[in-house]
């Protein structure tokens, strides 16, 4: 099958632009759209310069949004497949943070919760040793804008029972 690739010219006075990346960024997405689910494990992967996490059982591709979010992935046991061949299929947009306890940089020593409900709270005393026992101690200096992308925040977090 020959490939085309789309060039786009604009004429400003005597200035010719051709939009060479533009168009390769956009057949690579039809390209990614057109090809079936990948068969690769889960873990994250490096596609041109960012990482990306691939979901085998979901069938979904979503961007690793900073290094504090890969070290924890990593922390937590997500394998990384490093420059092994991927492709993003399924795109998902930025990834959520993992289910745990939060602190976050400016947020007045407020321990925050992501929950496996896509939901983000606050964690009273009374429920953080609850919590500290189950996922260990909240992860430090990340952003509350950051964590909480995505999520539905609930206000204080409800005490199980």
């Amino acid at each position: 099958m020959k490939k085309n690739k789309i060039v786009s010219l604009f004429v400003i006075g005597t200035t010719v632009t051709a939009s060479i990346c533009l168009a390769t960024a956009i057949s690579e997405s039809l390209q990614a759209v057109a090809q079936p689910a990948p068969n690769i494990p889960s873990g994250i992967y490096a596609h041109q310069g960012h990482s990306y996490y691939w979901s085998n059982s979901g069938k979904f591709t979503c961007h690793v949004v900073g290094p504090a979010q890969l070290k924890l992935w990593i922390k937590k046991g997500v394998r990384s497949y490093g420059r092994a061949p991927f492709t993003p299929h399924n795109f998902q947009g930025g990834c959520t943070w993992p289910q745990g306890l939060y602190t976050p940089a400016n947020y007045e020593g407020r321990v925050m919760y992501i929950n496996g409900n896509r939901e983000i709270c606050h964690v009273s005393p009374s429920l953080f040793p609850l919590l500290q026992n189950q996922y260990g101690p909240p992860l430090e200096g990340v952003s509350i804008t950051d964590i909480s992308k995505g999520l539905n925040n609930i206000g204080s977090c409800p005490n199980p029972g």
